[in-house]
């Protein structure tokens, strides 16, 4: 705890902050869409979430079903060279 928020370490040392359920689809959508989104896969997306500085329990289990969700990456696929 610090200034009321709740933090936990990450594995390389800062400190992540975490989100109540409410934030966590904002943060989502903001990380993977937003103004500096890339629409990219789940695993990258955690990992952008982390670096950004927020976590909460089931991050890799809501990354990874809110990018089969997602119409971009569903329909991307498709359309990739090969």
């Amino acid at each position: 705890m610090y200034n009321d928020e709740l933090y936990k370490k990450s594995w390389d040392g800062p400190l992540l902050r975490c989100v109540s359920q409410e934030d966590i689809l904002k943060i989502l959508f903001e990380v993977d869409q937003g103004w500096c989104g890339s629409h990219i896969s789940g695993w990258s997306l955690v990992v952008k979430i982390t670096c950004v500085g927020y976590f909460w329990p089931t991050l890799v289990q809501d990354s990874m079903n809110f990018v089969k969700k997602c119409d971009v990456h569903y329909s991307r696929k498709y359309y990739l060279p090969r």
